[in-house]
């Protein structure tokens, strides 16, 4: 795994005895003797005993990957959004041949692919042959050769999350970094954009290593001087589709986010296409959320009262981001353009 742990050693290490918040840990108060009468006391002690080698005095810790600069050589990068594509269906092909079709009028710097990226139960390995027939077989590396950055979706941790981390494309367009990282991007005229990649499962699921995960991302946020904030995930923060919102990231990353320091949420899961406005840190300058999770299936969505645009054709949004201009557009499985 390209992420480090270190903390519990046993299977999942769902230790009970600490819970860290989002900044920190804290660690739970033990109960005393008077409290609880010696006999109480005593086995609460075993208890512990028990679970000590659980429960060791180290906080879990997590390092997230810093990855390489991306250099664009213009004042506005283009940047490709899509998820809940790997199917290999009929859907998934027009898709991309309607991403292409883009890509060869205005072409685009990377990707960012949102999740479940191998239906319906992920990969088995590196050698598994849906690398290619969902993947490179579809998203022609002749034309899309550009990155593909990639975070994954609860059907990929259906199978081995970890050979989605490790697989090495031939063409060396797939990377998918690991649990969280973080993507520099520099344009010509010295504008900088953050893009945090982050493996919401993880946080969903409140592994062993949940917090320390969303504390490292907390505090790279915090520490960030770049022009625009981008959080790259498969579950929504917000949606108006049929999974609607995830608590758990508001949860980890609600203040962060009245703080004004996430700017742009991308995600999948909701199969359908949205884009949110809402001001949530008061400042007049609306944070956006994109759903964009029809890369290969579909469902209905009503849009809510913070929806700018709703649909529930198949396809996929594109950012256009330079210095005073967050562009965000959305196009179908012909290449026609749904919003704006």
């Amino acid at each position: 795994m390209k992420n480090r742990f270190s903390g519990c050693a046993h299977g999942s290490g769902r230790c009970a005895a600490r819970r860290a918040d989002p900044a920190g840990v804290r660690w739970a108060a033990r109960p005393s003797a008077r409290r609880l009468g010696r006999a109480a006391f005593a086995a609460v002690t075993l208890i512990a005993l028990a679970a000590l080698s659980c429960a060791a005095p180290v906080p879990v810790s997590f390092t997230g990957e810093l990855l390489p600069v991306e250099q664009v050589g213009s004042t506005t990068v283009r940047i490709l959004a899509f998820g809940d594509q790997g199917d290999a269906g009929s859907a998934q092909v027009a898709t991309a041949a309607s991403m292409t079709s883009i890509h060869q009028t205005a072409p685009f710097d990377f990707a960012l692919v949102l999740g479940d990226n191998f239906y319906e139960v992920g990969v088995s390995g590196v050698d598994d042959p849906q690398f290619d027939t969902k993947f490179r077989d579809i998203y022609d590396a002749s034309i899309l050769d550009f990155p593909f950055y990639v975070v994954l979706g609860n059907h990929d941790y259906l199978g081995n999350d970890q050979a989605e981390y490790s697989y090495v494309d031939p063409d060396g367009r797939w990377r998918a970094p690991g649990v969280a990282a973080l993507l520099p991007v520099e344009l010509s005229d010295g504008y900088r954009i953050s893009v945090y990649l982050v493996d919401s499962e993880v946080l969903v699921r409140r592994d062993a290593y949940a917090d320390a995960v969303a504390g490292w991302v907390t505090r790279m946020l915090r520490s960030d001087s770049s022009d625009l904030r981008i959080f790259a995930c498969h579950r929504p923060f917000y949606s108006s589709g049929m999974h609607g919102d995830t608590p758990e990231l508001l949860y980890y990353f609600g203040r962060e986010l009245s703080s004004g320091r996430i700017d742009v949420v991308l995600s999948g899961h909701d199969h359908d296409l949205e884009l949110q406005s809402r001001d949530v840190d008061g400042d007049s300058d609306p944070e956006l959320f994109v759903v964009s999770g029809a890369a290969a299936r579909s469902r209905p969505i009503t849009g809510g009262t913070a929806s700018l645009f709703a649909s529930d054709s198949y396809g996929f949004a594109v950012l256009s981001l330079s210095r005073g201009s967050t562009g965000i557009t959305f196009y179908d499985d012909s290449a026609s353009l749904l919003y704006p």
